[in-house]
C-alpha cells in the first residue's frame, strides 16, 4: 500500500495562490499596458517647429556647446543649433542675437514640450527649444545666447561663427 505524505495546507494555499495570480493577469483586469490607465496616463511628448514646412537634416547640424567651444565653422546652407530648456510660467528663457544676419540666419525653432500645454498639467508649459541657424553667406558673425531667468541675465555666450 503506497504512503500518502500530508504536508499540510500550504502546498493546496501556495497552488491556489498562484492560479490566481495566472488569472488575475490574463484577465482584463491586470492590463499590460498600465500607461492606458486613467491614473497613470503619460503625456506624449510634443514637438512643435514654428515654421512646419521647414525641413532640417539633422545629420548636418552642428551642435553648439558653450562649455566646449566659442569657435565654430559651417558651410554656406549648412546648419548649426544651439539648445536650451524654456520654462515659461517659471521664468527661465533665453535669447538671441546675431551680428550679421546676412552670414546667418535663424532657419527654425523646435519646441519639445515635456508635458504638452494642451494637457493642463502643472509645469505643462516646460520645454526644450531649439534654435536652428543656417550659413547663408561666407563671412563671420558673433552669434550671442542670454540664459534668462525672470527678465535677468544668467548666463551670457558669445560664439563666432564663420561660414566657408
Amino acid at each position: 500500500m503506497p504512503t500518502i505524505i500530508n504536508f499540510g495546507i500550504f502546498p493546496k494555499t501556495f497552488f491556489m495562490l498562484i492560479l490566481l495570480l495566472v488569472l488575475v493577469q490574463n484577465s482584463g483586469f491586470a492590463q499590460k499596458n498600465p500607461e492606458k490607465t486613467e491614473h497613470s496616463k503619460k503625456p506624449k511628448k510634443g514637438k512643435k517647429s514654428k515654421n512646419p514646412k521647414t525641413t532640417v537634416n539633422i545629420m548636418d547640424t552642428i551642435s553648439i556647446n558653450p562649455l566646449r567651444s566659442s569657435d565654430y565653422t559651417i558651410k554656406v546652407g549648412q546648419n548649426i543649433s544651439y539648445s536650451y530648456v524654456e520654462h515659461g510660467s517659471v521664468g527661465i528663457g533665453s535669447e538671441y542675437s546675431v551680428e550679421n544676419n546676412k552670414v546667418l540666419e535663424l532657419k527654425d525653432k523646435v519646441i519639445t514640450y515635456k508635458n504638452p500645454a494642451n494637457t493642463g498639467l502643472p509645469g505643462g508649459d516646460e520645454a526644450s527649444l531649439r534654435l536652428i541657424f543656417t550659413g547663408k553667406e561666407k563671412g563671420t558673425t558673433t552669434l550671442t545666447i542670454k540664459n534668462m531667468f525672470r527678465g535677468s541675465v544668467e548666463d551670457e555666450y558669445q560664439f563666432k561663427i564663420t561660414v566657408d
